[in-house]
């Protein structure tokens, strides 16, 4: 399975590893698990009931697993599929962006194409002082919760280590 840092890092991705041998550390580890769910595993996947319908079942191609002990965050991004985020355990919080607001969200000064430098939790309002122009959406998610993230939006995704860290951000 693959593996990213919790704060994200794209430039230091650390090796693959046995999901087995990710359970056997995970409580202890700077990485958590981002992979496609394995063959054996989507048979264990129930799309929620409202989705279930061939009209809209049809185009869930890829399902992927996110797993972590949280105090994780990606940074803003943008995915070129629709997504819909689903928490089986924990919490997570999501900031939504309009693609309308990406020249001041900087993407276009991005060391990744599809990703943002800004941190939104300590945004230094001297270097992107257009972010003050942003609106976002907030979606703070609990076990059982859903999220339907559109395709090209710009999105962040905070899996806190409690809820109490769910409303922490700052500006300078």
């Amino acid at each position: 399975m693959h593996m990213e840092t919790k704060d994200d890092d794209k430039y230091n991705m650390p090796p693959d590893m046995t999901i087995g041998d990710f359970i056997s550390q995970y409580r202890s580890s700077n990485r958590y698990l981002v992979d496609e769910v394995t063959p054996e595993m989507r048979k264990d996947i129930i799309l929620p009931l409202c989705l279930r319908c061939e009209e809209i079942s049809k185009y869930f191609f890829v399902s992927y697993i996110w797993m972590s002990m949280g105090n994780t965050s990606s940074q803003i991004h943008i995915d070129t599929d629709e997504n819909l985020l689903c928490v089986i355990h924990g919490h997570k919080k999501s900031i939504l962006v309009s693609p309308e607001y990406s020249n001041d969200l900087y993407t276009d000064h991005g060391r990744t194409l599809g990703v943002s430098d800004i941190n939104p939790l300590a945004v230094d309002m001297k270097k992107y002082p257009r972010v003050k122009n942003v609106r976002y959406e907030m979606a703070n998610m609990s076990e059982g919760d859903c999220l339907y993230l559109p395709q090209m939006w710009w999105h962040q995704v905070i899996s806190p280590g409690s809820v109490r860290n769910l409303n922490t951000f700052t500006c300078s």
